[in-house]
């Protein structure tokens, strides 16, 4: 027969401790969700730089080759302290990936070797989905182990650990073992969406809280080419997240305080021309991505294609075209 055990206030109770309240708890696996292109790297490297003005705290990045020219970017243009930041790289030896093998342990004991040989409290791990996709899916068992394993890790070694993933909560789905595996062991959560009115903002939301309340917002505001965390305390400000970036005009999609540089636009421009040629969007994604062009990036500049006015699409065909001309003639002179 089941033994019954009456509950009472002796129990043990769960205390969150906050690197960063109420979006960074301590001793704990952190998933930050967003869509490719929304500013994962570039919300990492604010808190980032947030966190190396405070005692005792050493943050340490494990980064893809795609984001790790970003990251450095938006590094030097905070207000952060290097003598608490570093970055190691995760490059395993090419020969082994035969098919046949998932990185994902592989990576792990990456991870775990970092963290005992360097002692962080706060480890960033930017573009997972990257860093793992040239070995195998995990099926499911191996998925909750690795999600198990990175879990146990924080807590034993006092490291808060922030992963940034393209799927996850921010979809209406998740997809894969390993997505999912991931969702459903994490205790924290965030999403990243873009601001349903401002270009210059980001939304960090509280998705999954195992311990608390759910629905906390954060705003990130760029100035220029520095960010600053705004935490909403009150619900009754709670702002409904954008599913894609608004873009009004091209004016203000190129203004100095977007995003978008003077080289996105006329990439944009590029996708129409393509585009007007018959090509699908899986095949214009695959031409830029033969072309050498970063995969986050063009599904970013994708997003923003599909959401332009008429207006805005004509003035990006003429800023293309024009480029188009001044290239020939530098070849010719």
């Amino acid at each position: 027969m089941p033994e019954l055990v009456m509950l009472s206030e002796a129990d043990p109770i769960h205390e969150t401790s906050w690197l960063l309240e109420p979006i960074l708890p301590t001793r704990d696996v952190i998933l930050l969700d967003g869509a490719a292109g929304c500013g994962k790297t570039m919300t990492l490297a604010t808190l980032a730089s947030c966190l190396s003005h405070k005692p005792d705290q050493k943050i340490i990045f494990i980064s893809s080759p795609e984001q790790k020219l970003a990251r450095s970017t938006f590094l030097k243009s905070q207000g952060r302290d290097y003598s608490r930041l570093g970055s190691v790289e995760f490059a395993p030896a090419l020969p082994t990936l035969d098919g046949k093998r998932p990185l994902h342990l592989t990576f792990l004991n990456f991870v775990t070797d970092t963290i005992v040989e360097h002692s962080p409290t706060c480890l960033m791990i930017d573009g997972l989905d990257e860093m793992l996709s040239p070995g195998d899916e995990a099926d499911t068992k191996l998925s909750r182990e690795f999600w198990t394993s990175l879990r146990e890790l924080a807590a034993q070694s006092n490291c808060s650990i922030i992963v940034s993933r393209s799927s996850g909560m921010h979809e209406s789905r998740n997809y894969g073992a390993f997505t999912k595996a991931g969702t459903d062991l994490a205790r924290f959560i965030l999403t990243l969406h873009w601001h349903p009115e401002a270009m210059d903002k980001r939304l960090v939301c509280v998705a999954k809280h195992q311990f608390g309340p759910i629905g906390r917002q954060t705003i990130i505001q760029f100035d220029g080419k520095r960010a600053f965390l705004s935490c909403m305390p009150d619900m009754e400000d709670y702002v409904k997240p954008a599913k894609s970036p608004q873009c009004k005009t091209l004016a203000h999609t190129l203004g100095k305080d977007t995003p978008l540089s003077k080289e996105e636009a006329h990439l944009i421009g590029k996708m129409e021309e393509m585009k007007s040629k018959g090509a699908s969007d899986i095949q214009i994604y695959q031409i830029l991505d033969a072309d050498g062009y970063a995969r986050t990036r063009v599904q970013r500049l994708m997003n923003h294609r599909t959401h332009m006015t008429m207006k805005d699409t004509k003035e990006a065909m003429q800023m293309y075209k024009h480029l188009k001309a001044t290239e020939k003639l530098e070849k010719v002179g």
